[in-house]
């Protein structure tokens, strides 16, 4: 990926998580569930062609159940400690933006887990030594992001096949397009039915997509 693809594809996963924290409200409309499952579908078939593009890199565990259980245990640990960290410090949305049970992130698709992975690993990138104080090192953090690449890769395996990088970079463009197109067509028209009734979550959402609506 490209610096802007790079830039909306964060803007993809911020929103999603936003729709996830906030799945009661537009669950019960039909057409809300339609547009966030083909929203899943592109965002893996766009994490498939990302790992076609990039060189094959060794030493990936090749046991997903183990990968994921890893990855779990070391989300909770470090969101546990971003959240001691948040209560030292007054911040009480940083605090709830990362709190998360184990049995949450059980349950959770492979696309949201990893999405809930990566919104802990900026938080912790961007508070950095302070974390030292509350038993998370920044080597931990480094590993921490290597494991969200390994189940990234581990998860999108199967559906890489035989694709070559030329044609993932082709199919990349073509998935980001189609996403965008689920946005501005389907997702941003059917929030406005939550701007009145449902306000926080309504802005939660909208402040997400100006992250890098491109």
């Amino acid at each position: 990926m490209n610096d802007r693809q790079e830039n909306f594809f964060s803007m993809v996963l911020a929103t999603r998580l936003v729709l996830e924290a906030n799945k009661s409200d537009w669950q019960p409309i039909a057409g809300f569930v339609s547009a966030v499952d083909d929203l899943d579908e592109k965002i893996e078939d766009t994490e498939a062609s990302r790992l076609a593009q990039e060189e094959d890199r060794t030493g990936i565990a090749t046991n997903k159940n183990e990968v994921e259980a890893n990855l779990i245990k070391t989300t909770l640990n470090i969101s546990g400690a971003i959240q001691a960290y948040a209560a030292d410090q007054g911040d009480v949305e940083l605090k709830e933006r990362v709190s998360f049970t184990k049995g949450e992130l059980q349950k959770q698709r492979d696309t949201i887990l990893r999405d809930i992975s990566i919104i802990v690993l900026k938080e912790a990138q961007k508070i950095g030594a302070p974390l030292n104080d509350y038993g998370v090192t920044a080597a931990e953090v480094s590993d921490f992001e290597t494991l969200t690449e390994d189940y990234r890769d581990i998860m999108s395996r199967p559906r890489v096949g035989t694709t070559d990088r030329k044609t993932a970079t082709e199919d990349l463009v073509k998935h980001l397009d189609e996403i965008r197109v689920i946005y501005k067509e389907r997702i941003d028209k059917l929030m406005l039915n939550f701007e009145d009734t449902h306000t926080h979550f309504f802005e939660k959402y909208f402040n997400a997509r100006k992250i890098a609506d491109v």
